[in-house]
């Protein structure tokens, strides 16, 4: 058992590891410098921050489970972190981003590498579709995870489901997401579909069924995922509100709901069947979300 910060230390070296490999397979069917180095910009963008949450959640939920191959679970729940990325990078795309973890945004360093060089054509637009190709290539990589780990064959297959399902539901509320920019009225309806799909669903409600499929998704388990998941997505998505809000009295608002949701998420774990040790870890996590300031 460890805590949100020690997990992150256990498994940086092994994505690490495993994005080492990656790269280095590319450097055999190309050697120019400057395919490379965006190739390899990745690796820095991914190293240079993010809580690791989605897989923290993932082995969370499996080792509370009784989970036993805990190694080949934190190599399988790269994956999470590799679709992570994928979907970061064509966010800044979206949000016209020129920063994220204090580095370039991929469109942004690729773009100013291409000026610095010289280079001819619309740069601007070069270096965006560089960016969307170097998400795609983390969005295959995200899936051969799948394809290099061994586990049972069901399991596997049942936590791949979770994950397609965990695709679905971040790209639809993306989807949503940037629809609503172009409503003069926007239904609250449609908001909270979007903060259920890009925040609760996302982040908590499919990795935490994406561990639990490795041991074994009976219905109460899938339910408890979704019941702690939403909860937890919910609290969440309102502290990023709240880190945007100026409004004083929305703020105030806006801390009494989380509060709440993370009262019921507290309320499902003690109702559940994990042991003692486990629903301490789940606690302990909570706190983290509760105390969180970015």
């Amino acid at each position: 058992m460890c805590d949100l910060k020690e997990f992150k230390k256990t498994f940086d070296p092994i994505l690490k590891q495993y994005l080492d490999k990656k790269i280095a397979a590319f450097s055999e069917n190309v050697n120019d410098p400057f395919i490379l180095d965006i190739i390899a910009y990745s690796q820095k963008l991914i190293e240079s921050g993010g809580k690791r949450i989605r897989p923290y959640v993932s082995y969370l939920m499996y080792a509370a489970l009784g989970g036993k191959e805990k190694e080949k679970a934190l190599e399988l729940f790269i994956s999470l972190e590799l679709f992570h990325n994928f979907a970061l990078i064509h966010d800044d795309i979206m949000d016209k981003s020129s920063e994220r973890h204090g580095v370039k945004t991929v469109h942004k360093y690729v773009k100013e590498k291409l000026q610095k060089e010289g280079r001819t054509g619309d740069l601007k637009h070069i270096g965006n579709s560089q960016a969307i190709l170097l998400g795609d290539i983390l969005l295959v990589w995200a899936y051969s995870v799948f394809d290099e780990i061994y586990f049972d064959e069901n399991k596997l297959r049942d936590a791949k489901l979770f994950f397609n399902k965990m695709a679905n539901d971040v790209i639809l509320g993306q989807i949503i997401d940037i629809d609503i920019t172009t409503r003069n009225d926007i239904l609250k309806e449609l908001i909270d579909k979007k903060d259920k799909l890009k925040t609760a669903s996302y982040t908590f409600i499919r990795p935490l069924q994406i561990g639990a499929a490795l041991i074994n998704v009976d219905k109460n388990t899938e339910q408890f995922c979704e019941d702690l998941g939403l909860n937890l997505g919910l609290a969440f998505q309102l502290q990023d509100d709240l880190l945007d809000s100026e409004n004083t009295e929305s703020k105030q608002e806006a801390v009494k709901k989380i509060e709440e949701y993370l009262e019921k998420a507290k309320k499902i774990i003690e109702k559940s069947k994990l042991t003692n040790n486990y629903k301490k870890e789940f606690h302990k996590f909570i706190e983290t979300i509760k105390d969180r300031k970015n």
